[in-house]
């Protein structure tokens, strides 16, 4: 008996990312209608971080070529060129993707946007660190007699 898989429906795969907006290979940006739940930031071939939407707090663009982003415990630096596109991504909760550009990239005047740089600092770590070390300044330093009972002297009370 002879099998006919022509009448069996095909399954397809449908993504809602849409090509890059321009020529940069940096960013990638969700479909108008859609939403982005989190954003990646890929900083090399190894280091990545995905934060999301839900804990973004400010974005602020200085002179197209650095963007610092805040998010609850965790603060993003993006360096470069003409971020405004990412920037804009990043306020409409559009961006799902941007990525430093590796050693071998150099700007190319055909990238609407050129990414040099990522840094993310984990903020809750820093202020941790911060406090411990405010703490071991302040404390008072250990005395042999630290461990000793106090007691008050009886001749130190004024007998009237």
């Amino acid at each position: 008996m002879e099998h006919n898989n022509n009448n069996s429906p095909e399954l397809k795969l449908v993504q809602k990312v849409v090509s890059i907006t321009g020529t940069s290979p940096f960013y990638q940006l969700v479909d108008e209608a859609d939403y982005a739940y989190m954003v990646d930031f890929e900083l090399n071939n190894d280091d990545a971080v995905v934060l999301p939407y839900g804990y973004f707090v400010s974005a602020y663009c200085t002179a197209n070529s650095k963007l610092h982003i805040k998010f609850n415990n965790w603060e993003v630096t993006i360096s470069g060129r003409n971020l405004k596109p990412i920037y804009k991504g990043i306020v409409r909760q559009k961006l799902k993707y941007v990525r430093m550009a590796m050693a071998e990239e150099l700007d190319n005047i055909g990238f609407d946007s050129y990414v040099s740089e990522i840094k993310v600092v984990h903020t809750h770590e820093n202020i941790a660190a911060a406090i411990y070390r405010a703490d071991s300044d302040i404390l008072l330093p250990h005395t042999d007699n630290a461990d000793k009972p106090e007691y008050e002297s009886e001749t130190s009370h004024d007998s009237n």
